[in-house]
């Protein structure tokens, strides 16, 4: 019998989000290049911590850019009941900036996301 070990580690990708009006195209972006788009199911667990209070909202998702672009359409934004957006909307969008930490496989030769 064979035993596979395939071993992981947390990967910290920091996004810091400009303003709301940054939303189509730097927040887009940056989650393309970090945990690629629509297509790719990259699952994670993101922290958005506030930059003037220092308390934290966490989150995690089986796909993280679905989840995370959903913060930053505008009926969410302005009509969201989520902890995150209203304090964004009472702190400013610029109080905080966003962690996200996904699953990373190490084998010999590589490390990928998963």
């Amino acid at each position: 019998m064979s035993i596979n070990f395939i071993w992981w580690t947390l990967k910290t990708k920091i996004l810091q989000i400009i303003s709301r009006s940054a939303y189509n195209a730097k927040v887009r972006s940056k989650l393309n290049g970090y945990i690629g788009g629509t297509n790719t199911s990259i699952a994670g667990v993101y922290i958005w911590p506030n930059l003037k209070t220092g308390e934290q909202n966490i989150g995690s998702s089986i796909n993280l850019y679905t989840r995370l672009i959903s913060y930053f359409k505008p009926s969410i934004l302005n009509e969201g009941n989520r902890l995150i957006n209203q304090s964004m909307k009472t702190f400013r969008i610029d109080n905080f900036k966003l962690d996200i930490y996904v699953k990373m496989i190490k084998n010999k030769n590589s490390c990928a996301i998963s």
